[in-house]
């Protein structure tokens, strides 16, 4: 009986400060720098290239330059990140962020395009610690150097 007594107190008391809202919440809220926000994926072509628009399933070889989008630059280039060249195959599920693939589609060979990507599809809420901070927006600048179409 005493033991039923025990069990009935505590999950009183547990209902009791479920009630009062339980803990105090200390997370910090999320402070968005709208320098680095953009609204929707949107590319540029600064040279269309030739042949035929990559799609998925084709695998292309791309120069690429990442920045930090900045909006009030003129070029919307912010810091650098990195630079290089990658083999992708396009559509495969591949370790980059979503919006490195979806600035690739559509290009032509010996095509040089700018996409400027919003956080929901670069890093996110994560961000990519310490270069790139929570909900940054990133702007890639690519140059289609190869096409292997599927």
């Amino acid at each position: 009986m005493n033991s039923i007594f025990k069990q009935i107190a505590t999950l009183a008391c547990a209902l009791a400060l479920a009630a009062c809202g339980g803990a105090k919440d200390y997370s910090e809220p999320v402070v968005l720098d709208p320098l680095t926000q953009v609204a929707e994926l949107t590319k540029t072509d600064i040279a269309v290239g030739s042949g035929n628009p990559v799609v998925n399933g084709d695998r292309v070889d791309v120069r690429y330059v990442t920045y930090i989008y900045n909006r009030d630059a003129v070029d919307k280039k912010g810091v650098k990140l990195d630079a290089g060249q990658l083999s992708v195959p396009l559509g495969a599920g591949n370790n980059y962020v979503p919006g490195f693939e979806m600035g690739i589609l559509g290009m032509r060979l010996g095509g040089k395009r700018l996409v400027a990507v919003p956080s929901a599809l670069a890093y996110g809420p994560n961000g990519r610690p310490p270069s790139v901070p929570p909900n940054t927006g990133l702007l890639f600048e690519f140059e289609l150097v190869s096409v292997y179409p599927k």
